[in-house]
Formats: structure tokens, sequence, C-alpha cells
């Protein structure tokens, strides 16, 4: 639906966002709420939405954002607020989110963040802080994150940094905390 120009509302009793449901609806524009109703959005479910603006809000009853779930929604330039249930982060999932400012909380419940799952977003300010629930970060999963010039704290579940995870990542200017289960880190 490339022509279809107009704002996204979803309903709040809306459940599910099946895979490709947005794909390349290029014309949206506006915010993005997923409401607290919804608890499953698939791959590619907004893949290629690149008029969409300001903030992209997630609501609490999704456990994991897909792969490529917003890949290529560029014009995000506000916030990422992720909603409190989140477990996973797939692989691509907010790839080149390069316009988003601000700060990045990764909720305490995730357990797993993808390959290039925030590669290119370079907007995020302040600290990033991997919460202790994160057994699993793939590789390249935050390369290229430039405005991060705080501290880095990687919580006491994570085992392994993998090759390139914060490749490029050069202004942190304060503290870097490795939790207690680091055991080994790849190529960075």
């Amino acid at each position: 639906c490339s022509k279809l120009k107009c704002q996204l509302n979803l309903s709040k009793s809306l459940i599910t966002i099946g895979t490709k449901a947005f794909y390349k609806c290029s014309n949206l524009i506006g915010s993005l709420k997923i409401p607290d109703s919804v608890e499953t959005i698939g791959d590619n479910a907004f893949e290629g939405c690149i008029n969409m603006k300001d903030s992209l809000i997630i609501g609490n009853s999704i456990k994991t954002i897909k792969s490529q779930t917003f890949y290529g929604c560029s014009k995000f330039t506000k916030q990422l607020l992720l909603g409190n249930s989140i477990e996973r982060i797939e692989d691509n999932a907010f790839n080149n989110f390069s316009l988003l400012t601000g700060n990045l909380r990764i909720p305490n419940s995730v357990k797993y963040i993808g390959v290039k799952a925030f590669y290119n977003c370079i907007g995020f300010t302040g600290s990033l802080i991997i919460p202790n629930q994160v057994e699993e970060i793939g590789d390249n999963a935050f390369e290229n994150c430039i405005g991060f010039t705080k501290s880095l704290k990687i919580g006491n579940s994570l085992k392994k940094i993998y090759s390139k995870t914060f490749y490029g990542c050069y202004k942190f200017t304060e503290e870097l905390t490795l939790g207690n289960s680091v055991d080994e880190i790849g190529n960075n």
C-alpha cells in the first residue's frame, strides 16, 4: 500500500500484527504506538515504512520483537520506548534507526539481543546499560551506535561478547563495567 498516506492508529483491542502486515507501506506517517493489547508482531511487519517519524512506542504485552520488524524505518526521530515484557529483540529489529535521539532503555526482561539489532542507531545518547538478564548479544548488535557518550555497563548473565558487538562505539567517556559472567570477548 505504498500510496496510502496517513497516520496508522491501531485499535486497543488488537492482539496480533501478522508477518509483513504493513510491509513497505512507505507513506504511513507520524508516530507509531503499539497498544498494550498486542501480544505478537510478525517478522517484517513494518519493514520499509520509511516515512513514519517522531516516536515509536511498543506496548507491554510484546515478548519478542521479531527479525526485521522495523527494518528501514529510518525516520523515527524522537524516542523508542520498549515495553516491559520484551524478552527477545531479534536480528535487525531496529537496524538503521539512525535519527532516533535520546537514551535507549533496554527493559530488564530482555534475555536476547540479535545480530545487528540496533546497528547504525547513531542518535542514541547517554549510557548503554545491558540488563542482568541478557544472556546473548549477537554480532554487530550495537555497531556504529556512535551517539553513546557516557558509560557502557554489561549485566551479569552475558558470557560472551561476539565480534563487532560494539564496533564503532568510540565515544564512551566514563566507565566500562563487564558483568561477572563474561569469559570471552570477540574481535571488537
